[in-house]
């Protein structure tokens, strides 16, 4: 970025920028540089913590002691958990004194401070987003790049170690599990500068599982330390081996053995025969959580400058066919699997990462074109920020893309919403064209994906007399919603077709479409403008999004049903509501029809 955000202190506890896609789910960075929130498996899950994932950084400037810190500011608290913070965020390690957050979205930035660090760090992460390309804006994935400088005298060897723990499997089963977590090395050209090499998670859970998913930590750096995998066991013994292991000299070994544990505990203690446990009958009663650490090693001479990027990557493909919202409850395919429009494109977590790391330099150079675009032009900084800010609701879990959600509606990837996200939960299902109507995000920067939503009101969602249901069921082949249209809602969608076909060109759209466009406005004209004046009227006993004046005769009839009102001089006056026009309504203290009297418009607010 050529200028500076305003910064946001690392005690904001409630600061998260969120990475990801569009509909790929989101992991958010939080003002102390921590990985919180962690939202990939097709819901959302705010204050979600994954165990063990962290960055932390081992710095030896020649002649001196080594550093080493977690890569993270240090804990605001409260420390109010049964162990004073969560057992497996292990708030004993040593952090950092200080970090400031800046965001110009979708790049932020994270500035660490320690007196003790011998070199100073910054943190720069994005998920790229490329205006007029949802699937280049669309990888599930993150770029997260640490900037390290040496500013003194002495050369400084610097080891950067990203540990990261998979968030798959969880559900009913030993120690919350459904499925057991796998962790591996992999390297896909070993020694050669610019392949693709890290940890590659997985699940024992069947592919077409709704909660199957896969999760990869990447470089190409070639100058890389590793533990593929933690020991694992009753005790928090991997943590333990993992940083003495660090601080001893910047450099991972492979564990010898993957759990000291020599026979069952605990709960699982009537699982003991009494005999030895071979490793793999012993693994079938541990906690069945995997954790890895990648790291990437570089000397740094005085006053270098070195990046250590690396790319976090997920894919959880399946989601259920159906809405399993609060308001429709009707979701008979919602036992099938739907796929997430990017598990088309990448099978995998490592699929993804891979074709990040291949393609980075043309899409960070597109992404940071529309960060130049939108934030440094002469707009006021407040409403860029606004605007830019809210581009993060089209990347966020209120927002998706599956493939081929009902087949009448063609092969290809259709755009869905909630109207936004409780906090583990979509709020008010069926992309609500009463809500949606107003939007303008998507359309302005992937009007494809507009498109596809357009499609699905006309052709499925519009009834043969013209009718639009403003919340869409058909989308999953589902059953009609029973509510009737939104006049808000069918109106925008009426427009918003013409907006699209402006925006497009694409005149086979247009004419798919038209036949249910034209009964939508035939609709309208009938049931909301009786006297064809070209005004709402009408029984608009709906649901509204904004009020709406109800006809003339209607409002003369509500007047004339009002008691007279009394001036304060005594004489008989009746407010009456006259065609939306303004009346004079007094001060108090004043005669309503004399000098100082105020116009103040008056609106009839109709049927809600």
């Amino acid at each position: 970025m050529t200028r500076r955000a305003r910064g946001i202190p690392h005690t904001a506890t409630r600061a998260a920028f969120p990475l990801g896609g569009i509909g790929t789910g989101n992991v958010s960075l939080g003002a102390r540089g921590e990985l919180r929130d962690w939202e990939l498996e097709n819901l959302p899950d705010k204050g979600r913590r994954n165990p063990h994932t962290f960055f932390a950084i081992h710095a030896l400037a020649a002649g001196a002691e080594p550093v080493t810190r977690v890569l993270e500011a240090r804990m605001n608290g409260p420390y109010d958990w049964d162990a004073g913070a969560p057992f497996d965020a292990l708030a004993g390690l040593p952090r950092l004194d200080a970090a400031t957050m800046h965001g110009e979205y979708p790049i932020v930035e994270i500035e660490f401070a320690d007196d003790a660090l011998p070199v100073d760090v910054s943190l720069r992460a994005f998920t790229p987003l490329v205006p007029l390309d949802p699937d280049a804006s669309g990888i599930p994935a993150a770029v997260l790049r640490y900037r390290v400088t040496n500013p003194g005298p002495a050369p400084v060897d610097v080891t950067i170690v990203g540990s990261a723990s998979h968030t798959a499997g969880r559900g009913e089963g030993p120690f919350g599990m459904r499925g057991t977590q796998t962790v591996r090395w992999r390297d896909d050209g070993p020694g050669e500068e610019g392949a693709v090499r890290g940890l590659d998670f997985g699940i024992d859970l069947p592919a077409d599982d709704f909660g199957y998913g896969t999760l990869a930590l990447t470089t190409t750096d070639a100058a890389t330390t590793t533990k593929p995998q933690w020991v694992t066991g009753f005790w928090p013994d991997g943590a333990r081996l993992f940083w003495n292991d660090l601080v001893a000299d910047g450099l991972l070994e492979i564990e010898p053995r993957l759990t000291l544990e020599d026979r069952p505990r605990g709960l699982f203690a009537e699982g003991d025969a009494g005999r030895p446990m071979s490793e793999a009958e012993l693994f079938a009663t541990l906690p069945r959580m995997r954790t890895g650490s990648l790291g990437i090693v570089h000397a740094l001479a005085p006053g270098e400058t070195r990046d250590f990027e690396f790319v976090l990557s997920w894919s959880f493909p399946n989601r259920h066919r159906g809405w399993l919202g609060h308001i429709i409850g009707n979701d008979p395919h919602a036992d099938e699997v739907v796929r997430n429009h990017y598990a088309t494109l990448w099978p995998d977590a490592w699929a993804a990462a891979s074709h990040l790391h291949r393609h980075l330099p043309a899409l960070e150079g597109a992404t940071t074109a529309f960060v130049e675009a939108l934030y440094g032009g002469t707009l006021d900084p407040v409403i860029v920020q606004a605007a830019g800010a809210n581009i993060a609701a089209v990347r966020s879990t209120t927002c998706f893309v599956v493939e081929t959600p009902n087949p009448a509606l063609g092969a290809g990837p259709v755009f869905a919403a909630w109207e936004g996200s409780f906090d583990h939960g979509g709020s008010c299902e069926g992309t609500c064209t009463h809500v949606w109507s107003y939007a303008q995000t998507v359309a302005w920067l992937f009007p494809q994906l507009e498109r596809s939503a357009r499609r699905n009101e006309f052709l499925l969602e519009t009834d043969a007399v013209g009718a639009q249901k403003f919340r869409s069921n058909r989308v999953f082949d589902g059953p009609t919603w029973f509510m009737g249209p939104a006049v808000d809602g069918q109106l925008g969608t009426v427009i918003r077709l013409h907006r699209e076909w402006r925006f497009s060109g694409d005149d086979h759209f247009l004419r798919e479409l038209w036949p249910a466009a034209d009964r939508a406005l035939g609709y309208a004209l009938r049931e909301w403008d009786r006297d064809g004046d070209g005004l709402l009227d009408g029984e608009l006993a709906q649901h509204l999004r904004h009020r709406v004046p109800r006809d003339r005769a209607a409002r003369e009839r509500d007047a004339d049903r009002r008691p007279p009102r009394r001036c304060p001089d005594g004489a008989a006056c009746r407010r009456r509501r006259t065609g939306g026009r303004a009346h004079r309504a007094r001060r108090p203290g004043r005669g309503a029809h004399g000098r100082g009297a105020v116009e103040r418009p008056v609106v009839s607010t109709g049927d809600r």
